[in-house]
């Protein structure tokens, strides 16, 4: 799904949203002015005042500004009775407010009036649909570090997940945007790299996980134009917070593979954009897989943590 796509079906879905929210709000009011037939004079009174404002601000412009005043005390009166009412009859005092899924966007899915700067939640329910959810059954509070074989490799999984849990907890203002997780298969990289990913989102910053196989692809489509949107490959390079795994595992294709991943790890360090990377390769195994103008940007000290993982597999141990 390209970015357009994404887009138009997530702008439907918060429409659907909306008018499921504004149905519930209606059931709410009716159970309201049932309870209390006062409620349902005040609410009609709103509605009439509203109306006649309206109108009388289109025929007596000059005077527009007195008459929303106006407007504006009467409705904070009578939404104080409103709530007073609603109390008295066993209803939360919130019970008649406006219903919102987001209520930094209100389900708009922007958080400006001009409706120019998108609200994070669209930013990742958008990037779900086009890059998958990057959701995880590991999370830092799930972390055991009774999994570990020895002492030595207890004792240097805690430090790691100290680190990454440190750097999600202050992104964005990480002194090193960068963060490279390495080690051979097994050793926890995945569970850290997606605890991250779930912590950044939990706070509410815009986040997007992907794999290194689905990363080509986008440079492969972009490469070759297959899907006639470039709009994706955009969205790895400009993603506030990017997490990308399993790099050195993608295919080296010719003229795409070390050329883009340049292009985007140039891109991001150069703007300081945040990006995680998890690799199976060690320091020179980059250089090598890669060359050595990616290695360096990937490891610069200046600008990246890298916390290397060792020990005994996991997996084959059935831990993990």
């Amino acid at each position: 799904m390209n970015r357009a796509e994404a887009i138009a079906r997530v702008e439907a879905e918060y429409e659907k949203t909306r008018e499921k929210n504004a149905l519930a709000l209606d059931e709410r009011i009716q159970k309201a002015r049932h309870a209390c037939p006062e409620i349902g004079k005040l609410l009609d009174g709103m509605a009439r005042r509203f109306e006649e404002s309206t109108r009388l601000v289109l025929s007596d412009r000059a005077n527009a500004g007195n008459i929303a005043a106006k407007l504006k005390e009467e409705s904070l009166r009578d939404r104080a009775q409103v709530r007073r009412l609603l109390a008295l009859n066993g209803y939360p005092e919130t019970f008649l407010d406006e219903i919102y899924n987001c209520a930094q966007c209100k389900d708009t899915g922007f958080i400006d009036k001009a409706h120019i700067k998108r609200c994070s939640c669209f930013e990742k329910r958008m990037f779900e649909l086009m890059f998958g959810d990057g959701s995880s059954r590991n999370y830092f509070e799930r972390f055991d570090p009774d999994i570990y074989p020895s002492q030595i490799q207890r004792t240097q999984g805690l430090k790691a997940r100290d680190l990454c849990e440190e750097y999600a907890d202050k992104h964005p203002e990480n002194l090193k945007p960068n963060l490279v997780l390495l080690g051979k298969s097994g050793l926890g990289k995945t569970f850290f790299l997606d605890s991250i990913y779930h912590r950044v989102i939990s706070r509410g910053f815009p986040a997007l996980r992907v794999t290194a196989f689905r990363m080509l692809e986008v440079m492969r489509s972009y490469h070759f134009g297959d899907n006639g949107d470039d709009s994706r490959l955009n969205d790895l390079i400009l993603s506030p917070f990017l997490l990308i795994d399993d790099i050195g595992t993608e295919p080296m294709l010719k003229n795409i593979t070390n050329e883009y991943l340049f292009l985007l790890v140039n891109e991001r360090l150069y703007a300081r954009r945040p990006t995680v990377y998890a690799t199976n390769l060690t320091p020179r195994d980059l250089e090598e897989h890669y060359s050595e103008r990616i290695s360096s940007r990937l490891l610069g000290k200046a600008d990246t943590t890298a916390i290397l993982l060792q020990g005994d597999d996991l997996r084959l141990k059935g831990k993990i």
